[in-house]
């Protein structure tokens, strides 16, 4: 290879110049005038305010303990003590001591150089005779007692936000959980690499999607379940404290997994405010497989299969078959009204339902959110349109606290036979939960029926709610559900009801004929 420079023997060079040549040592600067006379730094004591210096000076019987000014590697400033004879200058005072936080760092002569005063203050300066101090020790411990006063020293796990003894089920479970998803993601990952674009992501081969779907099914969702229950399980019986560290353990180690999943990540973030908004409801209802990675949409998928979502799909279809039933039996106009309808999937699931011959039917839609209706109204109204006989939306955006006050835009739209409020009742204080239901029922006609539904606390799910997804609704037995029922409107009969999971009970409150 040739040298570029020209007229060099490349031989006798020894060593490439550098990038950054730096500044030649012939101009470099020193001091001038009297600064040029080398004098070295004085540390002032409030740049040490984390440790404890002392000047220690015998005088007479007695050794005083004099609080530091300043320090430099050859002498020291000290607060001379009120009452005590000042020595004086070219004094040299045998014996003195310098001590960091009682560990002695100078033993030896100080020569007295200074004497002044400030205010009510009396400062002696003297030169140490006997060594000098190391002052970058001084700064360096200094940074170390700061670290501690600022807790970066402060390792004791017992003080840690996510620290809470015992629970050593539950830590055992989120500890396999993470390396399940780890593996699991490693697994999913090279497999999505050796597959089809359109078998993980496209909507061409439905079918060899569908096989795909059917092995996660049979193999990753129900060892995440598996796992999620154990967990579930050992977090029963924490206290409040316990759980709240508990959860930010479990969030520092699965969070960067679980929030890869579409519906957790939804959940999680509440972009309409709550979690279980209209989009996590779909999610439950039609976007089972939706994902940026096979992982995630594996994931999203497990999420979908979760005793929570299954009782959602159950109370619709509990739900769904009552409409259908009184949809086609003989009478009248049918005027029904669903509270907090989200995606409306009980509606569209009855559109699709109707035969011909079915009664007029007209639908009140009544939710929080603008975008949750308006979701609604693309799906339903060409359901509608197309329906075997008379079918009229109404959709009305109203806040769920003005129902709770009285008469409302809603109340106005009655009377109804048949009033559907399956989900809100888990989100209210029991005396706010019996005014919904009073309010609710007010609005029914004779023989109408108003369907409320209620979580119940043994639902398996809870540890993935709270711990992950800042999900708490208020959990109630099947005897509590009945008896907020019965004191909302005392005198009428409450049916129990039952969906296909068993983890969210309802009820039918029958008015009077």
């Amino acid at each position: 290879m040739s040298d570029d420079r020209e007229g060099e023997d490349p031989g006798r060079r020894l060593s490439w110049p550098s990038s950054n040549p730096g500044v030649a040592y012939a101009n470099l600067q020193g001091s001038t005038g009297a600064a040029a006379l080398f004098r070295p730094d004085r540390i002032a004591r409030d740049r040490l305010a984390a440790l404890e210096l002392r000047v220690h000076v015998p005088r007479g019987a007695r050794e005083l303990a004099c609080e530091l000014r300043d320090v430099s590697q050859n002498g020291v400033a000290l607060h001379w003590p009120d009452g005590v004879e000042l020595p004086h200058v070219g004094e040299v005072i045998a014996g003195v001591r310098v001590t960091v936080d009682a560990r002695e760092i100078y033993r030896g002569g100080l020569e007295v150089i200074s004497l002044r005063e400030e205010g009510a203050e009396r400062l002696v300066g003297g030169s140490f005779r006997d060594g000098l101090l190391n002052t970058d020790d001084l700064l360096t411990l200094q940074q170390v007692r700061s670290a501690r006063g600022g807790g970066l020293l402060d390792l004791d796990p017992r003080s840690r936000v996510w620290s809470a003894p015992g629970y050593d089920a539950y830590k055992a479970g989120v500890c396999e959980m993470r390396l399940f998803l780890e593996d699991a993601r490693e697994q999913l990952t090279r497999l999505e690499a050796d597959l089809p674009y359109e078998a993980v992501h496209g909507v061409g081969d439905r079918a060899l999607r569908a096989v795909l779907i059917e092995e996660l099914l049979g193999g990753f969702v129900p060892n995440f379940l598996a796992l999620s229950h154990r967990i579930d399980a050992a977090l029963r019986g924490a206290t409040p404290d316990d759980s709240d560290a508990l959860r930010h353990l479990s969030q520092r180690q699965l969070d960067p997994l679980l929030m890869q999943a579409a519906f957790f990540h939804r959940a999680r973030s509440k972009p309409l405010g709550y979690p279980g908004d209209f989009v996590v409801m779909r999610y439950i209802y039609e976007g089972r497989f939706e994902g940026s990675s096979l992982f995630s949409r594996a994931l999203h998928l497990a999420a979908t299969e979760t005793d929570g979502a299954r009782m959602i799909r159950g109370r619709k279809d509990v739900i769904r078959d009552r409409l259908l039933a009184r949809a086609h039996a003989p009478g009248g106009p049918f005027n029904i009204a669903l509270v907090g309808s989200g995606p409306c999937e009980e509606v569209l699931e009855l559109l699709q339902g109707l035969r011909p011959g079915h009664r007029p039917l007209r639908c009140v839609l009544f939710d929080q959110a603008h975008d949750a209706l308006a979701y609604s109204l693309a799906r339903l109204r060409p359901l509608a349109e197309r329906a075997p006989g008379e079918v009229k939306l109404v959709f009305l955006h109203e806040s769920i606290r003005d129902l709770l006050r009285g008469p409302t835009v809603y109340a106005r739209q009655g009377p109804f036979d048949v009033v559907v409020c399956s989900g809100l009742l888990d989100y209210l204080v029991r005396p706010s939960a019996i005014a919904l239901c009073a309010n609710l029922v007010a609005t029914l006609a004779a023989g109408g029926e108003l369907f409320v539904g209620n979580v119940v606390p043994e639902l398996r799910t809870r540890w993935l709610l709270e711990h992950h997804l800042d999900w708490f609704v208020h959990y109630r037995s099947r005897e509590e559900l009945h008896s907020i029922a019965a004191e909302s409107a005392p005198g009428v009969r409450v049916e129990p009801l039952e969906e296909a999971s068993g983890y969210n009970p309802l009820v039918a409150i029958h008015a009077r004929e």
